[in-house]
């Protein structure tokens, strides 16, 4: 198959080769397929479902939100005064991109293929 564009990032998308994503950019990606989102509010997410077992600090989740903006994966959101005052104060705001769906999906196509493999398979008994 041929690269297509992503219409939101101008980035290529090659079909035939999956797009690789951490566990960490899983997570804030799933997060934003649901809709577009503020980086406090994803943190507060991701505690509420690890029953706060798992924690970011700021340097680790911005340098995440940047590594999958820079990958083309989110679009960072800047808002505008009155946009800004409508969101409760709240002035940056990411969004998933296609490629990020794509990134998504990739990853769960990867996840049933594993999920098809027998552990003797992999593991000698």
């Amino acid at each position: 198959m041929v690269p297509f564009q992503s219409s939101q990032t101008g980035r290529f998308i090659n079909e035939d080769e999956p797009i690789k994503i951490s566990e960490s950019e899983e997570i804030f990606l799933l997060i934003l397929a649901r809709g577009e989102n503020y980086a406090g509010k994803m943190v507060d997410v991701i505690a509420e479902c690890t029953n706060h077992t798992l924690s970011l600090n700021p340097g680790s989740y911005f340098r995440t939100l940047k590594i999958l903006s820079d990958r083309g994966m989110v679009i960072r959101i800047d808002m505008n005064k009155e946009q800004h005052e409508a969101k409760n104060g709240k002035a940056v705001y990411y969004q998933i991109t296609e490629m990020g769906l794509q990134a998504l999906h990739d990853k769960e196509v990867f996840r049933q293929k594993l999920r098809g493999i027998e552990v003797t398979d992999v593991i000698p008994t």
